[in-house]
């Protein structure tokens, strides 16, 4: 059985994906939208309730030095990871790229999905550390 490396994983895959859509949305648009900052946008979302956790259990500047490490060291890694011969490959791999809409429903899922694991984790917060 062959083990997954980095650019044929499934994560790879759909991390390829999203930033590919973004940045032909953005090319195709002629906008600032781009690839690397929608990932950020992206990470921060599903980041947010582990990092409201950590600074609730622990101490928010923690939290906030591990975020920010996240989001420079995401930067850094789509800087020197995607180029346009990267782009050129990914858009042979996706011709049928998603429209504006399609994103903006998928980012509505993601937060949706992270605002209610919030919740869940400030109630069980709340629950454990409160009495």
């Amino acid at each position: 059985m062959r083990t997954p490396t980095p650019s044929n994983s499934k994560l790879m895959k759909i991390i390829n994906y999203l930033w590919f859509i973004a940045e032909d949305i953005g090319k195709k648009e002629l906008s600032k939208f781009d690839g690397t900052g929608f990932l950020q946008i992206c990470t921060a979302i599903i980041t947010l309730p582990i990092l409201l956790g950590i600074g609730a259990l622990s101490n928010w500047l923690v939290a906030l030095i591990i975020g920010l490490a996240l989001n420079l060291g995401l930067w850094y890694w789509c800087s020197s990871y995607y180029n346009e011969p990267k782009y050129q490959e990914l858009k042979a791999m996706y011709p049928n790229a998603l429209s504006c809409m399609d994103v903006a429903k998928i980012l509505s899922i993601v937060l949706v999905l992270c605002i209610i694991s919030s919740a869940v984790l400030f109630a069980l917060v709340y629950y454990f550390f409160a009495h």
